[in-house]
């Protein structure tokens, strides 16, 4: 299980080899002028990638998602072809999504490309023409696809909305949120309720505030939840193996909150701290077992360029790093053996 067996120490040993220490001016986990990533013009992936666990890292800077081995931290391929890639998720059998946000060269859709776990071409491929694919979730025990999309593409034209796919294929069901412009991540519970979070039309075009709402399981029609906490705007959004873990994109904390009804009640919250200039995290994932809730929290430094680690939900520095990265937004785990690992990772940049 994944509480079980990837602790902090685990992860600080393995990507020990990223985390390069007193490198002064090279940002951390970088030895200066070095770049860790291998990006190629075409996809790769190393012979053995199918066999082991998997850490998909989504990259906006450079439009390439850079897959680990993990919990042993060590690249194993680059997937190209992308034109925004924000979002990622697995569903149980292991196949990851990527939440392509942008068309090209405006003749296409924006598009959700699935790929087998390993796999450098994607098997399948769906327009959103909803908005602007910002993140995903798979619900476990119906294969339901949910996406959440930004404002409508390629203008702010009307309001993102949330796009469901059965069996994670076919036209979607779309479902509008209230008081929601730009709907930024969204997650399924194990019991099938889709939670999303979004913020409402700011000034000019850009995004501000914080919105929590909820499609229980069999329901048509978004709820709005109360929280008892100000969360300054709305940021990556996960199950943690025991609650709602939601992240105040302004000011870098998670909290966990459990629902009752139409009551969102913080339990606890992760301060997400970092040693670099810009400790904004966009995007997190909390691999967790199905018994028990996460302790490590992966997320993406966009403005630094690093992956950190951070104990969870102790929060503080990360543990330990890796860098070499662009703009790192999302991430996901993609288990080797096909077993479910629980709701993948994500959150987006505003």
């Amino acid at each position: 299980m994944y509480a079980a067996k990837w602790g902090s120490a685990l992860l600080l040993a393995a990507v020990a080899q990223f985390a390069v220490a007193g490198c002064a001016g090279g940002g951390l986990g970088t030895t200066p002028g070095t770049p860790l990533m291998q990006a190629r013009t075409a996809s790769w992936m190393a012979p053995d990638a199918k066999k082991v666990d998997l850490l998909y890292v989504t990259d906006i800077g450079d439009n390439y998602v850079y897959v680990f081995s993990y919990p042993v931290v060590k690249q194993l391929g680059t997937l190209t072809g992308f034109n925004n890639a924000r979002g990622a998720c697995t569903d149980k059998k292991g196949d990851i999504f990527i939440t392509n946000r942008y068309s090209f060269n405006y003749t296409t859709p924006p598009q959700i490309l699935e790929y087998a776990h390993g796999g450098t071409s994607p098997i399948a491929s769906l327009g959103d023409y909803n908005g602007q694919p910002n993140d995903c979730s798979v619900d476990e025990k119906s294969g339901r696809l949910a996406v959440a999309t930004w404002a409508k593409y390629p203008s702010y034209a009307g309001p993102g909305s949330v796009s469901i796919y059965k069996d994670a294929q076919g036209t979607p069901t779309t479902y509008s949120v209230p008081g929601v412009w730009f709907v930024v991540s969204c997650a399924y519970d194990p019991k099938g309720n889709l939670f999303v979070d979004g913020m409402p039309y700011g000034y000019g075009s850009y995004p501000i505030g914080f919105v929590l709402a909820e499609l229980p399981k069999g329901s048509t029609q978004f709820v709005n939840l109360s929280v008892n906490a100000s969360l300054a705007s709305a940021g990556g959004i996960q199950w943690d193996g025991k609650y709602v873990a939601v992240d105040d994109n302004t000011n870098n904390i998670v909290y966990q909150l459990s629902v009752t009804g139409s009551t969102a009640t913080v339990e606890g919250t992760t301060d997400l701290k970092g040693d670099w200039d810009y400790e904004q995290i966009y995007k997190f994932a909390v691999p967790h077992s199905k018994h028990g809730q996460a302790t490590v929290l992966i997320g993406g430094n966009q403005d630094a360029g690093v992956l950190g680690f951070w104990d969870y939900p102790a929060g503080g520095s990360p543990t330990s790093t890796i860098g070499g990265l662009d703009a790192p937004v999302a991430a996901v785990i993609s288990k080797g053996k096909g077993s479910f690992t629980g709701d993948a990772i994500e959150r987006s940049a505003r």
